[in-house]
C-alpha cells in the first residue's frame, strides 16, 4: 500500500499498480467507462512510473479545462447539462470529472476503490439533500427506535438494529418523521458515515459488521472519526483551490471572528458539498449554501454574538439572518465581505485575519476487501 499524499502534485486521479501488465489492465477499463458515459472528450488517461510502479493517470483534457477556469468547478454540471439531482449516473460523472479536474490528486490502489469512492461520494450527496436537523451542541437527540445513550452521553446503536438505516433515521426526516439535534460536526460525521456503510453493503460486509459492533459500544466521534475514515488531502503548502470541490467531500469553513467564535458551535461550519456549486444546509433542506452564502452567513455572526450574565457568549441567529438578507441585497457590501472572507484561513487559533477558505478537503479511505485502509 502507498500514501496518497506521495502523488498528490499529479493531480487529477491515479490509480497506482505494481505492474505494467496491471496498469495497463486498469487504462483499458477507464478509457472504455469513460467512452460509455461520454466522457472521453473531457480527460486524458495516460500509464507512466511512479514511487517504483506504474500509475493509470486520469486529469483533465483541454475541453474539461476550459469548463474550470482557475480549477473551479462549481458550475460544471450546470455547463455540461448533468442532471444530478435526478440522475445517479450524472452525479457519478460530476464526481469522477471534479476529480479528474483536480490539482491535488485523488489516488487509488486498484480500480475498484476509485468506484467504490465515486458510488460512497454519491450516497452522501444523496443523503445530505434530504438532511434537515435541529441545530444543537448540549441537548442532542436521536431516533430512539435505532438508538440508545450510554453513560458518557454517547449515542449507541440499539442490538439487532442496521447501522445504515440507524443513519439515515437520524439525517432525514422523510425516512422517521421528525429532527434530530446535532451540532453541524456530528451531523457531518454521519453523513460520511452514511456513504461509507451505503457503500459497504456490497463491497466490504465484513468491515461493515465491524463498524457496526464498534457503534454498538464506543461511536468514533472528532478526531478518532478523521483518523478511522477520513483522508484530509491538500495543505498550506498545497492548498486546494478556493471554488475547486468534488461531491460528496466534507470541508470546514473557519470563523476568523475572535469573538464570535467563543460562542458554542460557531468556531466554523463543517459541511458536504453537494455539487452544483451547492453546499448542505444542514437546518433547511430546501435552501442549500453557495460558497457566497456560506461566506457571507459566517461574516455576520460577528453581529449575532452576545454576551450572557453568565459571561458565557450566545448567538443570536435570528439578527445574523436579517443582516445576510441585507448585505446579499446590496452588491457592493457583498463584495467587500466576500473580498475578506474567501480568503484562505489562518492557521489554528490564530484569528482576527484571514478568511473563512479551507486549505483542505476531506474524503473517505478505501474501502474494498483486500485493499481498505480504515482501522477501528
Amino acid at each position: 500500500m502507498f500514501d496518497p499524499c506521495e502523488l498528490e502534485a499529479l493531480g487529477g486521479i491515479c490509480i497506482l499498480k505494481g505492474s505494467h501488465t496491471n496498469a495497463s489492465g486498469a487504462e483499458r477499463y477507464i478509457k472504455d467507462w469513460c467512452e460509455e458515459r461520454g466522457l472521453s472528450a473531457f480527460v486524458d488517461v495516460s500509464l507512466h512510473p511512479a514511487l517504483g510502479k506504474y500509475a493509470v493517470h486520469v486529469h483533465a483534457a483541454q475541453p474539461l479545462r476550459e469548463l474550470t477556469p482557475n480549477f473551479d468547478t462549481s458550475r460544471l454540471a450546470i455547463q455540461l447539462g448533468l442532471l444530478t439531482k435526478e440522475s445517479t449516473e450524472d452525479l457519478h460523472r460530476e464526481i469522477f470529472l471534479c476529480m479528474a479536474a483536480s490539482p491535488v490528486a485523488y489516488s487509488f490502489p486498484t480500480r475498484a476503490e476509485l468506484f467504490a469512492s465515486i458510488r460512497a461520494r454519491g450516497h452522501i450527496v444523496q443523503a445530505a439533500r434530504r438532511t434537515e436537523l435541529q441545530f444543537e451542541v448540549a441537548e442532542l437527540s436521536r431516533p430512539s427506535s435505532y438508538w440508545d445513550q450510554n453513560d458518557e452521553g454517547a449515542f449507541v446503536l440499539r442490538p439487532g438494529q442496521p447501522l445504515v438505516e440507524a443513519i439515515e433515521a437520524a439525517l432525514c426526516p422523510d425516512v422517521s418523521g421528525g429532527r434530530y439535534a446535532f451540532s453541524c460536526r456530528e451531523a457531518s460525521e454521519y453523513l460520511m458515515l452514511f456513504g461509507l456503510t451505503k457503500e459497504l453493503e456490497t463491497a466490504n460486509p465484513f468491515l461493515l459488521e465491524k463498524i457496526a459492533v464498534q457503534w454498538r459500544s464506543a461511536p468514533l466521534v472528532a478526531d478518532d472519526f478523521n483518523d478511522a475514515f477520513l483522508f484530509e488531502r491538500g495543505s498550506r503548502d498545497r492548498p486546494f483551490p478556493k471554488h475547486c470541490y468534488v461531491p460528496g467531500g466534507r470541508v470546514w469553513f473557519k470563523n476568523p471572528d475572535e469573538h464570535s467564535v467563543q460562542a458554542d458551535g460557531f468556531e466554523g461550519s463543517w459541511v458536504c458539498y453537494l455539487g452544483c456549486g451547492e453546499f448542505v444546509n444542514l437546518w433547511d433542506h430546501t435552501k442549500p449554501y453557495s460558497i457566497e452564502k456560506k461566506c457571507v452567513e459566517i461574516y455576520h455572526w460577528r453581529h449575532g454574538a452576545f454576551t450572557l450574565d453568565s459571561g458565557a457568549v450566545a448567538m443570536n441567529e435570528d439578527i445574523v439572518g436579517e443582516k445576510m438578507i441585507s448585505t446579499l441585497s446590496d452588491t457592493e457590501e457583498t463584495r467587500r465581505i466576500l473580498a475578506q472572507m474567501m480568503e484562505y484561513r489562518a492557521p489554528p487559533g490564530v484569528y482576527g485575519t484571514g478568511g473563512c477558505i479551507d486549505m483542505s478537503r476531506d474524503s473517505l479511505k478505501w474501502v474494498c476487501e483486500g485493499t481498505s485502509n480504515i482501522q477501528l
